[in-house]
Order: structure tokens, then C-alpha cells, then sequence
């Protein structure tokens, strides 16, 4: 069952930043664990299949198949997939999992870096999906491949590119950029481009 294997493979730690603080990291087991499961619901969706948010922690359960874990609901799935059906499904794999990424520690951050942000999109659903597939594709794709489960280094690296693409941009272009990025990643960008525009005007 995968509360019991949460037990014994916890999907957050403390790790203490250079000030002494206390900061909330995802495991590697349990950033794909998160994912595993929204893999596997988005999968089913893509059939047309849904659980209209019918499943419990009980139905999902974490198996280890040539060597690699792999994540299911052992709930079938229905045909019958509209709006609502895949909003209450995210919901609830929202309400069961992410309350397991909570950390108490000593700063007022309690959940990992970009967490917030996803807990956010699972909870909140685009209005045309499923009935636009290019919304439906490129929401998923947000998802499955969401910041919050990259490393520190990677999602590091990833701003920074971002902004050095954006930088060399004109001002038209970066208004279809901002269209075609999440509107998230698109702050983290200007954060950075202030942060550094601030360090600039120190010297």
C-alpha cells in the first residue's frame, strides 16, 4: 500500500540551508512517486477512462517490477471522461498525496520548492479540457513535467536559460513568450532578471 511504503520511504526531508534554515527537499522516491501517479491517471485519461475522484489512499499501491517501482490504482477506471470527472480525479490524487509532502520545520515553508504551484494546477483545471485536445495536451505536458519535480540544479539551470533567451528577445517577441510559458515560470524569470539588475546597480 503506499502509505505504508511512504513509512519506511519518506518523500520530503529537512535540509538545512547555509543560514540555518530549515527548508523542505523532495526525495528522489518521492518526486516519482508524485509523478508515477499523475502519469497514471493522465494515461487512463487519455483513454477516455476516470474514477470521478472515486478512490482512496487503500486503492494505491506501489509495486516493484524488474527492479524499478512502479505506481497504480488498483480501481478501475470508467469510461466516461468529461471536465468535471478529470477535475474531481486530480483533486482527490492532490488531497491524498501532496498532505504527505507536508514538512513542520523551522521556517514558515512548509511544502518543497514549486509544490505550491502544482498543487495549485491539479486543483484547478483549464475550462476546455478534455474537449480541446491542444489544451488538454499542453496542460498535461505542464503537469507530467512540472518544475516541482526536478532537481535544484536543474531547475536552476532551467531559469537561467530562460532568461538568457528571454533577454535577447524584443519586446514583441517576449510577449508571445510569456504566452507560451507557464505564467509561473515566467515570474521566476523576472525575479531573476530584477534580483540581478538589483545586484548590478550595488557595485
Amino acid at each position: 500500500m503506499l502509505l505504508e511504503f511512504l513509512v519506511s520511504n519518506p518523500p520530503v526531508v529537512a535540509f538545512k540551508l547555509h543560514d540555518n534554515v530549515d527548508t523542505p527537499v523532495c526525495t528522489t522516491e518521492g518526486s516519482n512517486i508524485l509523478q508515477g501517479y499523475i502519469d497514471y491517471v493522465v494515461t487512463r485519461h487519455k483513454s477516455g477512462l476516470t474514477w470521478a475522484g472515486n478512490f482512496q489512499a487503500s486503492d494505491m499501491v506501489v509495486l516493484r517490477v524488474n527492479g524499478s517501482y512502479e505506481y497504480h490504482i488498483l480501481k478501475e477506471p470508467s469510461p466516461g471522461l468529461n471536465h468535471d470527472a478529470m477535475s474531481q480525479d486530480f483533486k482527490r490524487l492532490a488531497g491524498i498525496l501532496l498532505q504527505q509532502y507536508t514538512l513542520t520545520t523551522s521556517t514558515n515553508q512548509n511544502d518543497p520548492p514549486f509544490f505550491t504551484n502544482l498543487c495549485k494546477s491539479l486543483r484547478n483545471n483549464p475550462s476546455d479540457v478534455p474537449a480541446n485536445t491542444q489544451s488538454m495536451d499542453k496542460f498535461t505536458m505542464f503537469i507530467c513535467k512540472h518544475m516541482a519535480f526536478l532537481s535544484s540544479m536543474s531547475r536552476s539551470n532551467l531559469i537561467f536559460n530562460l532568461m538568457r533567451v528571454y533577454k535577447a528577445l524584443s519586446l514583441s517577441d517576449r510577449v508571445t513568450f510569456a504566452s507560451c510559458v507557464d505564467g509561473f515560470v515566467h515570474r521566476c524569470i523576472l525575479f531573476v532578471l530584477l534580483y540581478h539588475e538589483c545586484k548590478s546597480h550595488r557595485k
